[in-house]
Parts: structure tokens; sequence; C-alpha cells
């Protein structure tokens, strides 16, 4: 049985970071809906709007600002991405782009072929 009864508009106090407009830090504030479910056996009572394209469940940064993030501390590390970060107007620490690259999924790599 789908959900019906809408409980209320919630205002997320979660604000979400994003990228920087010109020289401006800017901070998405999210309206979503809640749901209850009638069915009583139902493991989930309360249902929260996704939002897949713009932010993670419970994350604190736009998916936008995550993947940038993590091109950032690929290509430098942490303390040097940090200062390019900076200069970028983004505020990071260098332990958040070490913990975002070991989020990251390893790449699967092939066995070399030798050419003989």
């Amino acid at each position: 049985m789908p959900p019906r009864r809408t409980a209320s508009i919630v205002v997320i106090t979660a604000i979400l970071a994003d990228l920087p407009w010109a020289a401006y830090r800017v901070r998405v504030q999210l309206r979503v809906r809640k749901w209850f479910c009638r069915n009583r056996s139902c493991h989930c009572r309360i249902f929260t709007e996704r939002l897949p394209t713009i932010a993670a469940p419970w994350a604190r940064r736009t998916l936008r600002l995550a993947q940038r993030l993590v091109a950032l501390g690929m290509a430098l590390g942490g303390t040097a991405g940090v200062h390019l970060g900076h200069q970028w107007d983004v505020a990071v620490s260098r332990n958040t782009l070490l913990r975002l690259l070991r989020r990251q999924p390893v790449p699967s790599l092939l066995p070399p072929q030798s050419s003989c």
C-alpha cells in the first residue's frame, strides 16, 4: 500500500554546501515532504523524499561538490588539495579529502601482459 497521508513539510536543518558561485560560498536549503505508512506490517513507518541527483541521504554537501572534492583529492592529495581548495573558495580539510578518497571503490586492475 503506498503511503498517502502527508505528515508535514520539513525544512532540513542540515544545509548542504555547494560549489562556490563567483566569490560567494553557496549553501542549499531544501524542503522535503514526509509521509506515514498506514500498513501496520510495514517496517518503514515514515518515508521522506529523496533527491538522488542533488545529494545522498544524510549528506552535508551536494553531489557536485563531493565529486569535485574527490577529483581534487585524487589529483593532489591531502595538504596540496586543501591549498588549492582554498584558492577555489572551498573550505575543506585534508582529512576530509582523504576520507572521501577512502570511500571510493578500488579500481580493478588487469594483470600486466607480456608481449613475447
